[in-house]
């Protein structure tokens, strides 16, 4: 039996909890809905409880696709079987998966502010120098093989060919910096140098991203306007 005092608390998470509830409770079985009902039998007062839980839910949704596709699961034929029960559950449980999916994901029109940076000559000039300490740490590491030097080398060179673009991407530095950190990983304080390197310039980059300067001023609490001279007292 479903039980509402464990529901999470959203909507969607509730939904999705009732949705596969639904599904677990008609598995193993074809008998019609209408039969188990008229018999009182527990699958049928498990479901009937299950629909309305998603109804409410779907009351609460803003995507009205999602939302149509939601309560016409819940919208069952009495003479159904429990099969045909499921199927239409699963079809709702697909439809949120995908919703949550798509909304997981940045508009393509986002997408440029969080992956591009501005920097100036200064920045480049210091990343530059940067990449230039984990190309020859690189090629001094005694304990990389050859297939791994290449592949470190080869996310330096992104790198540096960002750094002439007016725009660098910072996609670039993120991948450099995951192949670092598992260089670390796999042969330990050998790679530290390289990752720490790498981190810095990530560092320096993730600041001039545009979206992410965005998000931190928009979370800095406003400051008050200083008092003008003529505002003070003695």
């Amino acid at each position: 039996m479903l039980n509402l005092k464990t529901l999470p608390k959203t909507p969607m998470e509730a939904l999705r909890v009732a949705l596969l509830h639904g599904i677990s409770a008609t598995k193993g079985g074809n008998a019609n809905f209408l039969a188990l009902k008229k018999k009182n039998h527990s699958i049928a007062n498990d479901l009937m409880i299950t629909f309305a839980v998603i109804n409410s839910c779907a009351s609460r949704i803003s995507d009205e696709d999602l939302k149509g596709i939601v309560l016409q699961s819940a919208t069952t034929d009495e003479n159904s079987d429990l099969s045909s029960i499921r199927l239409s559950l699963e079809t709702a449980v697909n439809a949120l998966v995908a919703y949550n999916l798509d909304d997981h994901f940045l508009d393509e029109a986002d997408v440029d502010a969080f992956d591009y940076a501005e920097l100036n000559d200064d920045e480049k000039d210091e990343i530059r120098t940067l990449m230039s300490s984990a190309r020859f740490c690189v090629n001094g590491a005694k304990s990389l093989l050859e297939w791994q030097k290449r592949n470190i080398l080869h996310h330096i060179s992104k790198i540096e060919n960002e750094l002439l673009k007016t725009k660098s991407r910072f996609e670039a530095f993120l991948a450099a910096g995951y192949e670092a950190g598992e260089l670390v990983k796999r042969i330990g304080e050998d790679a530290q140098p390289i990752a720490s390197a790498i981190q810095k310039a990530l560092t320096i980059t993730y600041r001039k991203v545009e979206g992410q300067q965005q998000i931190e001023e928009e979370a800095e609490p406003k400051k008050l306007p200083k008092p003008r001279d003529d505002m003070k007292t003695n």
